[in-house]
């Protein structure tokens, strides 16, 4: 008989089968993050994320499939700086822990990246765009998807690690 997987490696397998998805600012798979909330992807064929919205979507979908329970909906509610300061901390880099990037390495709270760290260098991460990327055709001008590519990221605006939650008692309170 096989093993069974972890709740953290469905997270990758899950969150790996978005590669080549367009990024899109406010992206959170099939709703689009807006000022108060979320409202359904009506705008375009398929999902679309920004990088937090990659791992907000992943994590609801796992809740949905009844593989993590008891966690809230965070597509609406959770970008960087929240995820950066409610999920579990951690010190261990191992593959499929989160990793934040900043603006200002001393403020925690500008945290403007995430990407789950697939070991031996690389990252599995919705990049390439930013604010102005709005729409599939930006994010085809920009290169800008969902990819696994080696870390070039700059380690000075590295602010640290966090592990996915896998109940709602791991969310810190903030």
């Amino acid at each position: 008989m096989g093993q069974s997987l972890t709740k953290e490696e469905l997270f990758i397998d899950l969150a790996a089968t978005y590669i080549k998805c367009p990024y899109v600012w406010g992206g959170r798979g099939n709703v689009i993050f807006v000022k108060g909330g979320v409202v359904p992807n009506t705008f375009f064929d398929k999902f679309v994320f920004d990088c937090s919205g990659l791992i907000t979507y992943t994590l609801w979908k796992l809740g949905e499939m009844g593989i993590i329970t008891n966690l809230p909906d965070m597509r609406g509610t959770h970008n960087t700086d929240i995820m950066f300061a409610q999920f579990p901390k951690t010190d261990a880099r191992e593959v499929g822990t989160l990793l934040f990037w900043g603006r200002n390495k001393n403020d925690p709270n500008d945290t403007d990246h995430v990407a789950i760290d697939m070991g031996r260098g690389f990252i599995l991460d919705a990049s390439g765009g930013g604010s102005t990327t709005l729409t599939p055709q930006d994010a085809r001008l920009k290169n800008a998807m969902v990819r696994m590519h080696y870390n070039r990221r700059d380690p000075k605006t590295f602010l640290g690690a966090r592990r996915i939650p896998l109940d709602r008692s791991e969310l810190k309170v903030i």
